[in-house]
C-alpha cells in the first residue's frame, strides 16, 4: 500500500523509469503475497481447518471482479480473454470466496501457459448445479502427467516448471475447494493444443449438509 502511495506520487511528476520500478516491485509483492495465501490455504485444508462460508452471493458481481482482476494477466501474454454465460441466476448460494478462487486460480493458470491465445470462460447453472469451464489454446498437457497437476509443489514436468513461474499448488488447492464444495474439477488437454477445466459445484446447500461438512 505504502509502495501504491510512492508510485502515485512520482506518475504525477512523470517520474517514468522510478515508476516502472516501483510497478515489479508491485508485482514481486503481489506474486509473493499470493504464493503465502497458497500454502496457509493448503495448511488448513491438511489440518482439517477449512470450513465452507456459504451466503447468498452476487454472481454478476463476482464474475466482473474476476474478470477486472483476471484481465491484466492475460494481457501481459497477449491472449484475448472472453467470457460468455448461458442461464444464470443473479444470485446463488455459495462460498463467494472459495468460488472466486477457483475462477481465478484457473483463469491465471490459463493466462501463464497462453501467449498470444484465447481464453474463454463460460458460466451457467441450472436448478440444482453451477457449471463453468475454462478453455485455453495454451501449451496443453500429455495425458500421461494429468494426474501429475493436481499434486502438491508439482507442476507438468522439469521443462515447463523452468519457463513458467509457480509453486504448483494452485491446481491441488483448486480441487480441494471443489471437493469441499461437493463438486467436481475435471481437466482435459492436448500438447500444442490446449486445456479445458471444467467444474460443476451445488448451487443451493441445505444448511445442514454444510456444518456436516467442517
Amino acid at each position: 500500500g505504502y509502495t501504491d502511495l510512492v508510485r502515485e506520487d512520482l506518475e504525477l511528476e512523470c517520474m517514468d523509469t522510478q515508476v516502472e520500478d516501483l510497478n515489479r516491485s508491485i508485482r514481486s509483492a503481489n506474486t509473493l503475497l499470493a504464493l503465502i495465501n497458497n500454502i496457509l490455504d493448503l495448511a488448513k485444508i491438511e489440518a482439517g481447518r477449512m470450513d465452507l462460508h456459504a451466503k447468498e452471493t452476487s454472481i454478476k458481481q463476482l464474475l466482473a471482479e474476476t474478470i477486472e482482476t483476471v484481465t491484466p494477466m492475460a494481457a501481459a501474454n497477449n491472449n484475448t480473454l472472453n467470457m460468455t454465460t448461458g442461464e444464470l441466476a443473479s444470485t446463488l448460494f455459495v462460498d463467494r470466496q472459495k468460488l472466486m478462487q477457483i475462477f481465478l486460480n484457473l483463469l491465471s493458470n490459463a493466462c501463464k501457459f497462453t501467449k498470444n491465445g484465447e481464453i474463454t470462460f463460460h458460466i451457467y447453472n441450472d436448478l440444482s448445479f453451477l457449471y463453468f469451464s475454462v478453455q485455453d489454446t495454451g501449451v496443453g498437457i500429455a495425458k500421461d502427467m494429468l494426474d501429475y497437476i493436481f499434486e502438491q509443489f508439482t507442476q507438468v514436468d522439469g521443462s515447463q516448471t523452468r519457463q513458467f513461474e509457480g509453486t504448483g499448488l494452485g491446481m491441488a488447492i483448486t480441487q480441494n475447494f471443489c471437493q469441499l464444495m461437493g463438486g467436481q474439477l475435471t481437466v482435459k488437454s492436448e500438447v500444442n493444443v490446449g486445456s479445458t477445466c471444467s467444474v460443476k459445484i451445488p448451487a443451493v446447500w441445505d444448511e445442514h449438509e454444510i456444518r456436516d461438512t467442517k
